[in-house]
């Protein structure tokens, strides 16, 4: 293409409002060329919507156009799941570095794969550029890093996990935290640590999140005046057609009573008069409306959960798969169901420290064959080395702990009387207290472990108040109680398969 043609191309690209983003569709390898022009090259710079378009052909709709247009400012963000908050944040992120030389930017979640899977999503952009774009950002391929993102302009993004003696080393001008809520000791990392890496940069922080309970700083900082507040819900989502609304009512119907019934074409406006006749579901309300929720009457808290997450930056992994065949001292937690409950199954390693390590989790559909899970913890006790205990809810079952006896002979039947109930609670939260205790981020697992209530009966014994729902969160807090409490017997892991007697 002559010069002519290429400014010819270049004062429509600036002037003609959507033409950008067809350009990129039509032609991408051209906008590179635009790329080095000036007029193109500073408009980059200072428009962000306009760099979505032209570069990353991405399309905002209003609310992600809201938030790309914000500059300079801390950012408290709680957005509705599947609203596309990291998709949003990570196209901003890549802007802000191309916009500003020099800079440091930090990638930081609850846990090291948090970080690194919000670093993974940030691909969508990343990996469909042409090569020419990606040498104007990047330099080079080899500049793009799982564990961080070098910039031709020699500005660098960093991955790190929630922990305070990895970020501290750094001198940062923008910080994210995803999935803020979840962070342990929020106030030590903004105040001690974040904030204090601002004093010679100017730097902001952005907060991302879905909401959680209300003593934890995220509730703070969006209800503070020095943020700035962006707050996207299902309605949304759904207006923009990014969330679907068959697949919303999927989700939500099973946390409604039988009788919530919809005739018709799905809205926001019928939706809303379901909830506003049956009451919006806890987990709507964190989840879909990005609001906070009460979390005293939790069982586990928000806050005591998030004490447990495994930071380390060696775990960029959730689980072992059921094929790993992982050496290690295994307990595994089985709490059966078939109708109206699932079966559930998670499995602690007992660390060299004396600390459970969760490391797997199945749960089954409802109506799974009670042979299916007893077939399931028979593979990882035959496989996995070495499992030295297999702790089964048989309340009201005492076949399944029979059955699965006689084919795991270190399997235990337990009856969750309330008395045992309350003792075996009692002791992994006492665990859970005393750091010994380590989960990976889960939103299944621990929205589950938050799930179940308390309280307290007139002799002043403890009373659990568990979900009466489809969805499983009973079924893994019980398989996850049962898993840790049976690691409390150190002396069973010797004289077993794969273990040395001492």
């Amino acid at each position: 293409m002559s010069l002519q043609a290429l400014l010819r191309v270049e004062e429509r690209v600036l002037a003609e409002q959507g033409y950008a983003l067809k350009l990129r569709e039509a032609v991408p390898e051209l906008v590179g060329y635009l790329m080095k022009l000036p007029k193109v090259n500073e408009r980059l710079r200072r428009d962000a919507v306009f760099f979505c378009e032209l570069v990353l052909a991405f399309r905002p709709t209003s609310y992600q156009k809201e938030l790309l247009e914000v500059e300079d400012v801390d950012i408290a963000a709680r957005w509705a799941r599947q609203t596309g908050k990291s998709f949003t944040f990570g196209a901003k992120l890549i802007h802000y570095a191309y916009a500003h030389p020099r800079i440091t930017a930090l990638i930081v979640a609850p846990s090291y794969r948090q970080s690194l899977q919000f670093r993974d999503k940030m691909d969508q952009h990343i990996a469909p550029l042409p090569d020419n774009v990606l040498r104007e950002i990047f330099g080079t391929r080899k500049n793009i890093q799982r564990q961080k993102i070098s910039f031709r302009n020699g500005s660098r993004v960093h991955v790190l996990p929630n922990n305070p003696d990895h970020i501290r080393g750094y001198t940062a001008h923008l910080v994210l935290c995803d999935e803020f809520a979840m962070f342990d000791r929020p106030d030590y990392l903004l105040d001690q640590v974040i904030f204090r890496m601002f004093n010679t940069t100017n730097g902001h922080v952005w907060l991302l999140s879905t909401p959680k309970g209300k003593i934890h700083r995220f509730y703070k900082v969006c209800n503070s005046d020095l943020y700035r507040q962006m707050h996207v819900t299902w309605r949304e989502g759904i207006r923009e057609d990014i969330i679907k609304a068959q697949a919303f009512w999927r989700n939500v119907r099973e946390l409604l009573p039988p009788e919530a019934r919809i005739e018709g074409e799905l809205s926001v406006q019928k939706f809303d008069e379901l909830f506003k006749q049956f009451g919006t579901p806890r987990e709507c309300l964190m989840e879909d409306e990005a609001e906070f929720v009460e979390d005293e009457d939790s069982f586990f808290g928000y806050e005591l959960i998030s004490k447990c997450i495994d930071t380390s930056q060696s775990r960029d992994w959730d689980y072992y798969q059921l094929e790993a065949n992982p050496h290690g001292y295994f307990t595994v937690g089985v709490d059966v169901g078939k109708e109206r409950h699932h079966s559930a199954l998670i499995v602690a390693e007992r660390t060299p420290d004396g600390r459970a390590n969760i490391v797997h989790k199945k749960l089954f559909p409802l109506k799974t064959d009670y042979a299916s899970v007893i077939g399931y913890a028979k593979v990882i006790s035959d496989r996995w080395t070495a499992v030295s205990r297999v702790l089964v809810d048989h309340t009201g079952q005492h076949f399944v702990s029979e059955e699965l006896k006689k084919v795991i002979t270190q399997s235990e039947g337990v009856d969750l009387t309330a008395p045992r109930k309350e003792e075996i609670s009692s002791y992994v939260k006492q665990q859970m207290i005393q750091g010994r205790v380590l989960i990976p981020y889960d939103s299944q697992l621990i929205d589950s472990l938050n799930s179940v209530g308390i309280e307290f009966s007139k002799d002043g014994r403890l009373h659990l108040i568990e979900p009466d729902d489809s969805t499983g969160k009973r079924d893994l807090f019980w398989a996850f109680l049962l898993a840790v409490y049976a690691t409390r017997r150190p002396e069973a892991y010797f004289g077993i398969r794969g273990v040395p007697k001492t």
